[in-house]
This record gives structure tokens, sequence and C-alpha cells, in this order.
């Protein structure tokens, strides 16, 4: 089992020069061997060019844990700053893998979400104790760019994320990555497209990942992403239509509504913070740490508040 590297200074009390990284919120594993997956972004897919169960997914390292399952899961269920402990699960899922994620949700304490291909079975997971949450991972917000840089059949994908969230309502989630090629016009509609069928979605940006067929794709520029975060918070917490959105050529360039309430939204922060899961902030998974985060994994200050306000509005 191997545990993000945020997540695993907390797990293994890493002194010293990890001093600097972020506080994680969730304790992330992933499992499985080397992934089958034809994914064109993902560093985990066999086209990345990277050597099989090798240790990186997204931007983040993943540092195996050699401790017992069950010592990994005493420490995670004593450990405050976990609000959640979530399992990445590549399509190469072994009979092992299943035990010692049956095994951690049999004991765990605290919620756990899994994040898998519809290869793993999603109800066998759904099904094990703990899990309040299962998350397949749509990515492409449209059928041409989910056919071109993921493979399989998009009817069938929503097929399953229909008839999941009518047999287990509230427990399907989603992943959308901004950037590869759709409009903002597009990205409004499959974000209402899965709010009315009840899955709710965590939203993030293309990174060009060294290795990857998409490792020369240029990324969205921020003041764009700051505009489909204020969509996605607002649509998924019933504060704005997707008519509320002023668009050119089809992309946002501002709202319909009064401006003072737009800007105590925006003011509050809460848009431009990771979403997903309750507890979720997956530190760095869409910037290097140097720079402004895409994904805020901590309270904004003032200082970036005015200067995203300034942004959107000025």
């Amino acid at each position: 089992m191997r545990a993000s590297l945020a997540a695993g200074k907390i797990i293994l009390s890493f002194p010293g020069r990890l001093e600097s990284i972020p506080p994680c919120t969730t304790a992330y594993f992933i499992v499985g061997g080397s992934c089958t997956g034809k994914c064109l972004f993902c560093s985990q897919s066999r086209l990345s060019g990277k050597q099989p169960g090798h240790s990186r997914l997204s931007r983040v390292s993943w540092p195996e844990i050699e401790l017992p399952v069950q010592e990994i899961i005493r420490r995670v269920n004593q450990i405050s700053e976990f609000r959640r402990s979530c399992f990445q699960c590549t399509r190469k899922l072994s009979l092992q893998d299943l035990r010692e994620m049956t095994e951690f949700c049999r004991i765990a304490i605290k919620p756990v979400s899994i994040s898998a291909s519809p290869d793993c079975d999603p109800e066998a997971l759904l099904a094990l104790p703990a899990v309040d949450h299962l998350n397949l991972s749509l990515d492409c917000a449209t059928e041409r760019h989910f056919s071109e840089m993921k493979g399989g059949s998009w009817d069938e994908f929503w097929q399953l994320l229909e008839r999941l969230a009518r047999t287990y309502p509230g427990k399907i989630r989603t992943h959308l990555i901004a950037g590869l090629g759709e409009t903002d016009q597009e990205f409004l509609d499959t974000m209402l497209r899965l709010k009315n069928i009840g899955i709710g979605w965590g939203l993030f940006s293309f990174f060009p990942l060294a290795g990857t067929p998409l490792a020369q794709r240029g990324r969205i520029p921020r003041k764009r992403y700051r505009f489909l975060q204020m969509a996605s918070y607002c649509l998924q917490n019933n504060l704005l239509n997707s008519g509320d959105f002023s668009l050119k050529d089809d992309f946002i360039c501002g709202f319909k509504i009064e401006n003072q309430a737009i800007r105590e939204i925006a003011g509050s922060g809460k848009p431009f913070l990771t979403s997903g899961c309750s507890g979720c902030n997956r530190p760095f998974y869409n910037e290097s740490a140097r720079e402004e985060p895409y994904n805020f994994h901590r309270p904004l200050t003032e200082g970036e508040i005015a200067r995203i306000i300034s942004e959107l509005f000025d």
C-alpha cells in the first residue's frame, strides 16, 4: 500500500526536511499494480512511458508504507488531522489489494472514499464497510475528448453513472478536468447533467506531466479556471443556474446577476478550495508548490482573495 507524500509524512511522522509538506486532511492511499488504462493525461497510464509500479500519480509521489495494514489503520484512526481516508485504485487490483482494503474498511472509524475504474466492480466496493463515496472519474467534459483521451464508450459510462446514482443516492461522485480542449459551455452542460442525476464532482485543472502523451499541451489560464470554479461551486450549492453566466464565444466572461452577491461568494474563498468529498484537500495536484494554487488546499489569505476578485470583476 502506498500513501501520498503528505499523508505518509503524517502516518510515519517524517521529521526534518519534509516539514515543508503542507497539511493533508485526508489519508490518501493508492492500491493496485500497473494500471492497464490508457488515459493520455495520467502518469499511471500504461502510455506514460514510466516503469511498471512507479510511485507517482499526477504530480504527487506515493511512497510505500511498510507497515502492517492494521497498524496503518490504527494510526489513521488516531490522527486528528485526517477527516477521512481515500483509496485511489488502478485497474489492476489483486486479491491481496482487495483484502487489504476490506480489512481497512472493516476497522476504519472515519469515512472512506474509493476512486476506481468501472472495471473494479463498483457494487462490491460500495458494499465495503465505512465507504460513503465511490468516485468513477469521467474526467472529460465532452464525448469527443472522452473517446480521444480515455477510450471506451461515453454513453455506457453515463448509463453506469445514472444507474448507480439511482441505486446509491448521494454516494456516487466523479472528477472533471478543465483544460482538455472543451469550451466553458460544454463544461457547464456536463456539470448540469451531473447535478440533474444527483452526482457531485471534484474539479481539477489539467497539468502536463512528463512522459505522458499530453506532456506538451498548455495549461488552462488561471483566470478561466477561476470562472469555472465559481460555476462549479455555485451549481453544486444551488447558488446560481447555468444561465446566470455571461459567455463570449462559449467561454465565461462574467455574471448576469448583481455583482455584490457574486463578490460575496467569491470573497468567502470557498469556490477556490479543492472540491471533492468532505475533508479532501489534495495538496499540489494541479500546480507546483512555487506558484499560486489552482485548487487551494488551505484557507485563502485576504490578499489572495482580493487578487482573484480583481481578476474576475475588474
